[in-house]
């Protein structure tokens, strides 16, 4: 070991041994460090690996050496001092700076390397040369670099090319994902190259932990809810733009990156890619004469199922109008569906509808106004128009009405929906107490919940429930510190497990499954609701057995089930001298057969002075 460190440095035996020693007597004086390990890099792209040493006297400028270990051999990639020092392999693209050193500071640089390859997997070796003096500490340190494949893929599969006017709405969907078999996180970007940008500006990003930031001269209309981006289940990054301005002409495009935590808990980009462009057209409306407004209405683009969002908006153009004030009535079929007043006051005329928040208009902008049906039915269909009137206030503060305008109709159609949606329950009908209690449901294209009720004459109250997506919440307040559990197998049978049952959870349950679909906005919406109930009976511990030990006929026994304790209840229907004496309340407690508890009562003296008929009562 002693020739080999003396081979490696070069020194002579005497002065290596002298170094070695010193160096067990003052260990840890010189300490080199390479970043923390194993990274995991992906091929094609640069990466930078930092070194630096600590704890050395002498110069303050070190050199480094970057070594490359593989099985039996170890190849020089680079040196700071020694332009030669690079073996074949890596030779030539340190040579045209492929390869290279970036020097932080005296006692610290950067391997970059601009074209990750396959080969440069490794153990890689960070080494400071040796000054002069003795040997102190480490003088090297390596970590594990694995090179792995790019899987990140994107891609945009909507129309190359949009024309639209001002003010109408723009959405569009890119697709993300990565294959790789590390944890990474991913970011996505949707961006706009303008015709007059000289580089893309981003518009919004949903960054690797999944908040969203506007970009740059965006972020007004994002905090007004005019620019959006989500995720929509796992792959699809969707950006909408409700009211598109002529500013927004030019090609958009998404970009994602791909993040990975280093063991430093440092996050590291290791991999990008964009999405072929969008060519977006956005034709300028013509202002009105002098003193005149025109009113434009566009709606949801179909087609349109029953259960869609349905949006209608109107806009007012408008100009050379001093204090003006417009009041928007949305019409269907010459029929008046909403109305925004000029003072803002808003009416809908289906209070059925209103009150149940499927249907709201609101002014989202001067001069813009929207109507939203939340959940669409087949009798929305029909031809819809904005009647608007201008109108200027009196001295009184009433409105007078100037000039109407309405704008041409739209025709919107809805199909029914036909749902396939079934739910199958099943489930044992007595269980003992604290054992699980499972409830078993199978149905597909759904949201789960569950509900139980005591008896029949109690309401039912909920239980659990799962979301669209799959994931447990909304545990019910009876059940939050109880042990709940759910469980959904790939073929969509899911599972309501209470472990440890009481006798309180003897009763009716319901398994409710609900139909959801995305709506044209992005949010979901409720289409379909089944579900079935089924009772089960939980067991009172420990076998429900009777033994008696002393003659049956001069006792009896009443047991009182309450939600929070039981009664057991010794009776003598006929009293004598015989029964006369102390009296003690034995309590076994048993879960899953296994007895956990054993508790005696207090002692209870019965003197019988007549004959007469007395009753005892035991409580635990």
């Amino acid at each position: 070991m002693v020739d080999f460190w003396c081979q490696k440095w070069n020194l002579p035996l005497l002065l290596c041994l002298t170094g070695l020693l010193q160096w067990d007597l003052c260990s840890g004086q010189i300490q080199v460090q390479i970043q923390l390990g194993p990274l995991y890099r992906v091929k094609g792209y640069p990466i930078s690996i930092s070194c630096n040493v600590t704890g050395f006297t002498g110069p303050p400028t070190r050199d480094f050496q970057f070594i490359l270990k593989k099985p039996n051999m170890e190849l020089n990639i680079i040196s700071t001092s020694d332009p030669e020092f690079a073996y074949g392999v890596f030779s030539g693209r340190t040579r045209n700076k492929e390869i290279y050193i970036q020097r932080l500071s005296g006692s610290s640089v950067l391997l970059w390397i601009k074209n990750l390859q396959e080969n440069d997997a490794g153990d890689l070796l960070c080494v400071t040369l040796h000054t002069g003096g003795a040997y102190y500490g480490d003088y090297d340190d390596e970590k594990k670099l694995n090179v792995i494949a790019d899987t990140l893929e994107a891609s945009y599969s909507g129309s190359p090319s949009q024309s639209l006017s001002e003010g109408d709405p723009l959405q569009l969907e890119c697709q993300v994902s990565s294959q790789t078999f590390q944890h990474t996180h991913l970011m996505v970007t949707w961006f706009l190259h303008g015709e007059e940008d000289e580089n893309p500006r981003p518009i919004s990003t949903l960054d690797r932990d999944l908040t969203v930031k506007p970009g740059a001269g965006f972020e007004d209309r994002y905090r007004a809810g005019l620019i959006s981006m989500d995720k929509v289940e796992d792959t699809t990054y969707r950006l909408k733009m409700p009211l598109v301005q002529q500013s927004d002409q030019g090609k958009f495009f998404c970009k994602a990156t791909e993040w990975i935590q280093d063991p430093d808990r440092s996050w590291t980009q290791i991999a990008h890619t964009t999405t072929a462009a969008c060519a977006v057209e956005i034709k300028r409306i013509v202002a009105p004469d002098a003193g005149s407004f025109s009113v434009y209405l566009k709606a949801s683009k179909g087609p349109l199922q029953e259960g869609d969002a349905l949006d209608i908006r109107c806009s007012v153009n408008a100009q050379n109008l001093p204090g003006h004030f417009f009041s928007v009535t949305w019409l269907k079929n010459q029929q008046k569906v909403a109305q925004i007043g000029s003072s803002g006051v808003l009416t809908m005329f289906d209070k059925e509808r209103e009150n149940a928040a499927e249907m709201r208009a609101v002014k989202t902008s001067h001069m813009d106004y929207l109507l939203t049906i939340r959940s669409t039915r087949t009798e929305d269909q029909g031809q819809y128009q904005c009647e608007v009137w201008q109108e200027n206030m009196n001295e009184d503060g009433t409105f007078k009405k100037i000039q109407k305008q309405i704008s041409s109709p739209e025709t919107v159609s809805i199909t029914a929906k036909e749902s396939d949606l079934e739910v199958v329950m099943a489930m044992k009908d007595a269980v003992t107490e604290e054992h699980a209690l499972q409830v078993f449901c199978s149905v597909s294209g759904f949201k789960v919940s569950w509900q139980h009720k005591k008896d029949s004459g109690a309401s039912f109250s909920d239980v659990i429930s799962l979301t669209y997506e799959g994931v447990m919440k909304d545990v019910g307040s009876r059940y939050q510190s109880r042990n709940v559990q759910t469980f959904h197998s790939p073929a969509g049978n899911f599972t309501l497990e209470l472990g440890a049952s009481a006798t309180s959870d003897s009763g009716e349950y319901k398994c409710i499954v609900s139909e959801w679909k995305v709506q044209s906005n992005g949010e979901m919406k409720k289409a379909n609701t089944h579900s079935q109930q089924k009772a089960i009976i939980v067991k009172s511990y420990h076998t429900g057995e009777m033994a008696w030990r002393a003659d049956q006929r001069n006792y009896q026994l009443s047991i009182q089930a309450q939600p929070t304790d039981t009664h057991f209840t010794l009776m003598v229907p006929r009293a004598s001298k015989q029964q006369e004496g102390q009296y003690q309340c034995q309590v076994d407690a048993y879960q899953k057969d296994e007895q956990k508890a054993n508790i005696i009562s207090n002692l209870l003296a019965v003197i019988v002075q007549k004959t007469g008929k007395y009753s005892y009562l035991f409580k635990k």
